[in-house]
């Protein structure tokens, strides 16, 4: 039986790890941008999901290796201004360019952040460092005012062993592509060659279906706020000052008769039954119909749930498996 409260607990470990409460005062009077308060922010304020192994593997890691297409981030796919999600199993690895020991992916945090100066506009490929941005230094934030993510990744670069390697600022409107594209540029190291899925899009693109997923309501969330008395030792002898013992456990929905997204072009067919469409991703979906006449819009991959078909006839039973994610 999968141990949900060890995303609480991996993250806890992760906020003692990095806390460094002179630095964090430093943060709170200056209200910058600062990467370990960013870190700092997304692991004391984000609330834990927890990924369960058949999430993992195959749906997410499966689904993640078909985001090989620009996906853009956009404010309605982040369930929360913070949060952190565990994975069971790693539904993506990092493979260093230059050789060495693969670093599984294991964990994710994020903040939201602002402009300091909401009414100026800056280009999308501008760095946080050279913005003047702000964070939401006491958790919470306004979600449509943000102009982005801090996302931080956390890898297993030994057995049991999670550490924060590697963060990146994800303004809206940019892609999964395009923001492992910015840095290179700014370590001078960007080759148009280059394969960016591979050397950092992977571990984005994993999280990028995470969020896109939970949006869609292809998986849903559970609160769990009652660890056994096992748990709730450990907890109070390794984090003495923790509170709120809860974690949000993401699992498929239940099989349901789900919202269908049609297509864009659509062509009526005199069908004779109905029957089940599994779950696919259309690589090229839409996001803004009302304006695809004038171009005013954009697409992306986008998961269509499994759906029913055909004319209001005696449907079959559904199949086993209804969320299949062709590799």
């Amino acid at each position: 039986m999968a141990n949900e409260f060890e995303a609480l607990e991996r993250k806890l470990a992760l906020e003692k790890l990095i806390t460094d409460q002179k630095r964090f005062d430093q943060l709170v009077s200056m209200e910058q941008v600062d990467p370990m308060g960013a870190i700092w922010i997304g692991l004391h304020y984000g609330e834990p999901h927890f990924f369960a192994g058949p999430i993992c593997d195959p749906l997410l890691k499966g689904a993640a290796e078909q985001f090989k297409l620009p996906w853009r981030l956009i404010r309605e796919v982040i369930p929360a201004p913070q949060g952190f999600f565990w994975f069971e199993k790693p539904p993506s690895i990092y493979e260093p360019k230059t050789g060495g020991r693969p670093m599984p992916l294991r964990a994710a945090s994020w903040t939201i952040f602002h402009l300091q100066d909401p009414t100026i506009e800056l280009p999308l490929d501008r760095e946080v460092g050279e913005m003047p941005v702000r964070l939401p230094i006491r958790g919470g934030g306004d979600m449509q005012t943000a102009v982005g993510i801090i996302l931080q990744f956390y890898s297993e670069i030994e057995p049991g062993m999670i550490r924060p390697l590697g963060f990146t600022s994800w303004r809206f409107g940019r892609t999964q592509l395009e923001i492992v594209a910015d840095e290179f540029k700014r370590i001078d190291q960007y080759d148009p060659e280059m394969d960016l899925f591979a050397v950092g899009g992977r571990d984005n693109a994993a999280v990028a279906v995470a969020f896109q997923f939970i949006s869609q309501k292809l998986l849903s969330l559970a609160t769990f706020a009652n660890p056994d008395r096992t748990v709730r030792r450990r907890l109070g002898r390794q984090f003495p000052t923790t509170t709120n013992p809860a974690v949000r456990v993401v699992t498929l929905r239940s099989r349901e008769r789900l919202a269908y997204i049609p297509p864009e072009e659509h062509h009526e067919v005199a069908w004779q039954s109905a029957w089940w469409v599994g779950g696919h991703w259309r690589m090229n979906h839409c996001m803004r119909p009302k304006g695809h006449a004038t171009g005013d819009c954009w697409h992306q991959p986008t998961y269509i749930q499994t759906y029913v078909k055909g004319p209001d006839t005696p449907v079959p039973p559904p199949p086993i498996n209804l969320y299949k994610v062709e590799r």
